[in-house]
């Protein structure tokens, strides 16, 4: 079974799935540091005695045992490894600013290329 525990108000989009744990996080923190909160409490939000595997919302299941990682459980709740190479990672998927600061790397490059084309003789 999957829970999906989360603070609904934080979400951009609806959550379709049966079982969804609605928790209010503290409003002066980011969606950053929400998540930590909701990550390190788990043990206080789900139901104690069972075993829970934590996984990220990130996380791509390309093999076909991805259950065989609750072999692996120690502790009430594990958290699954999400190091993984990948090709590609979109930097939409991180909320870090990077892809910003790139754009603005490459609009200023790109000004400076202008202005030094504009300096060469014809």
């Amino acid at each position: 079974e999957i829970i999906v525990v989360t603070d609904l108000s934080r979400n951009s989009l609806s959550i379709d799935h049966d079982r969804v744990v609605d928790i209010e996080t503290p409003k002066n923190f980011n969606n950053h540091e929400a998540s930590i909160f909701l990550k390190t409490g788990l043990h206080k939000i789900l139901e104690p005695g069972n075993n829970y595997c934590y996984l990220d919302t990130d996380v791509i299941a390309i093999r076909n045992n991805v259950d065989s990682v609750f072999n692996h459980q120690y502790g009430p709740i594990s958290f699954a490894s999400d190091h993984c190479v990948i090709n590609k990672f979109s930097p939409y998927a991180m909320q870090c600013g990077c892809l910003k600061e790139k754009m603005d790397k490459q609009e200023k490059l790109e000004g400076y290329l202008i202005l030094y084309l504009l300096q060469i003789p014809s």
